[in-house]
């Protein structure tokens, strides 16, 4: 994955990659990450993954995903959290302050349709937030690649979300 990477962001700098908080590698892959630049999309993951290589509970799923997005906010890259937990958004937050990050230097990706109420939270704050469909348009063949970016700027409504 590292050198497909590093190859194509000699073209497209900003190429990023998404890692899952919940295999084991994820820490040491997030170190690498953020010490080059990158940006670094961090989800929980969602498949089931064997006990060998991810963690299966919940809380230790969180825990891995805070030690990871610390690594992340530290670094020199550019982090996208994506989540819809209020509290590992406010965790983010945090994290993104004591690292002395501006809002444009790290953003929230949701899935569209899902906690509304934090959309609109996040765009209050002018926090950077890109949502996605679910599932692709309807009558298409297209997969889940529609972004609907959004960097609301002072005085902007969040209506428009």
């Amino acid at each position: 994955m590292f050198a497909i990477h590093e190859e194509l962001r000699k073209d497209f700098p900003q190429t990023g990659c998404v890692i899952q908080a919940y295999l084991f590698r994820t820490e040491a892959d997030a170190r690498r990450l953020a010490d080059n630049g990158s940006r670094v999309r961090l989800v929980k993951g969602a498949y089931k993954e064997p006990a060998e290589v991810a963690y299966q509970q919940r809380h230790e799923i969180d825990k891995a995903y805070v030690r990871i997005l610390r690594t992340l906010m530290e670094g020199e890259g550019y982090p996208m959290i994506g989540s819809h937990d209020p509290r590992l958004i406010s965790i983010a937050q945090e994290l993104a302050r004591t690292a002395g990050r501006k809002l444009d230097e790290y953003e929230f990706q949701m899935l569209y349709g899902i906690r509304g109420d934090e959309h609109l939270r996040l765009a209050a704050r002018a926090t950077a937030c890109a949502c996605t469909p679910p599932t692709a348009p309807t009558g298409t063949a297209t997969s889940c690649a529609v972004w609907r970016r959004s960097r609301p700027t002072s005085g902007s409504s969040p209506a428009r979300w």
